[in-house]
């Protein structure tokens, strides 16, 4: 049978189906690293964000966890001065 390359963007359910095929028979390090990656890249077509879109989260959210770490130690410490005051 001839297969004809689509002319569309690949389809992210044939990328999942790929995968599937492939991951049955990894044989070499390199079948890894490109199992790994159809994995990442389904996940991210999930989702609909970019991998600098998820660093970029990831940063704030430690960010925001450090200034809610700093509020509650300011209100522990009120809250001493106050009981001792």
């Amino acid at each position: 049978m001839y297969w004809q390359e689509k002319e569309t963007r690949l389809d992210i359910d044939d990328v999942r189906n790929a995968l599937e095929a492939y991951e049955a028979n990894i044989v070499t390090p390199l079948d890894r690293i490109i199992v790994k990656a159809l994995k990442e890249l389904i996940e991210y077509k999930d989702i609909g964000l970019i991998p600098q879109a998820i660093k970029d989260m990831d940063k704030m959210y430690l960010e925001k966890c450090q200034q809610v770490n700093r509020l509650t130690c300011t209100c522990e410490m009120y809250e001493r001065m106050a009981k001792h005051g």
